[in-house]
């Protein structure tokens, strides 16, 4: 089984001018086989996106007559992603559709769990949460 560690960092910085105030980044990284990668949000997405990238996927962006999706393959298995108003439809041997924005953040483990799973065939990942994310 393979470990994936999800951290948060918090950083305070200023504006830049008198007119800004103090403005609150938040970071989101994926402890991946000893590897820290930088995600752009905490969502479904951003997270299956980082793992099957780096278990050999290629991610390209497809557009068609009446349809524009993302379309993952490794060989001659492929998943594509289409990105519906509030939520994500992930299509391979079959169907997931989900919100792309779960606040909770088991749920959204036990989601990206069920894609990967289902559609990627991984099933060998472990989920963490930071001893940081978990005492505030």
């Amino acid at each position: 089984m393979k470990e994936i560690v999800l951290s948060k960092s918090v950083d305070l910085t200023e504006g830049g001018c008198n007119a800004c105030g103090i403005v609150k980044s938040v970071c989101y990284t994926l402890l991946v086989n000893g590897r820290e990668i930088a995600l752009d949000g905490l969502s479904v997405n951003t997270v299956v996106m980082t793992i099957v990238l780096t278990e050999g996927w290629k991610q390209s962006f497809e557009v068609q007559m009446m349809e524009e999706f993302t379309l993952f393959t490794k060989g001659v298995q492929q998943v594509k992603l289409i990105e519906a108003y509030d939520q994500f439809i992930y299509e391979g041997h079959k169907t997931i559709e989900c919100s792309n924005k779960i606040n909770e953040v088991n749920q959204l483990f036990n989601q990206v769990e069920e894609i990967l799973r289902e559609l990627f065939e991984l099933d060998n990942y472990v989920f963490k949460i930071s001893d940081e994310m978990e005492s505030k």
